[in-house]
């Protein structure tokens, strides 16, 4: 009766995959440009794809034969539930009382890197933040 759960947040931040800034917000790392110095959006887009991670490095979904029938269906509707949900606001941290905005930044980033897995990913202490949203 041994239960057997891998650390996903150490593979999916695991710098040897991601680059020794694996914990820093950085959407662009899933982006590859065929041509990064072409001059026109559109002709930029037109060279962009989404960058696949290397085998096992990133298993969200599982891998191999039996991974997620939904896979494809998660990925589209988290990108359309963020971008509906961020397209007019923006989510900052509650500064508490004697506090910085960046010295909350700090706060909340290693409020995240305090966090375990339990079949899910969850904060040890979510409490200890609150976001606001703000209009843009």
């Amino acid at each position: 009766d041994t239960l057997v759960v891998p650390n996903l947040m150490a593979l999916h931040t695991h710098p040897r995959y991601w680059g020794e800034d694996s914990l820093t917000w950085r959407p662009s790392r899933w982006i590859e440009t065929s041509d990064p110095h072409t001059s026109t959006l559109g002709t930029r887009l037109r060279t962009e794809s989404i960058m696949s991670p290397s085998k096992g490095s990133f298993i969200a979904w599982s891998e191999g034969m039996r991974n997620c029938p939904g896979k494809k269906f998660a990925q589209v509707e988290f990108v359309a539930t963020m971008a509906t949900v961020f397209r007019n606001h923006k989510a900052r941290p509650v500064v508490k009382h004697g506090e910085t905005p960046d010295e909350a930044k700090v706060r909340v980033l290693n409020v995240v890197k305090n966090s375990t897995v339990e079949l899910l990913l969850q904060m040890k202490d979510p409490d200890s933040v609150a976001v606001t949203w703000a209009p843009r």
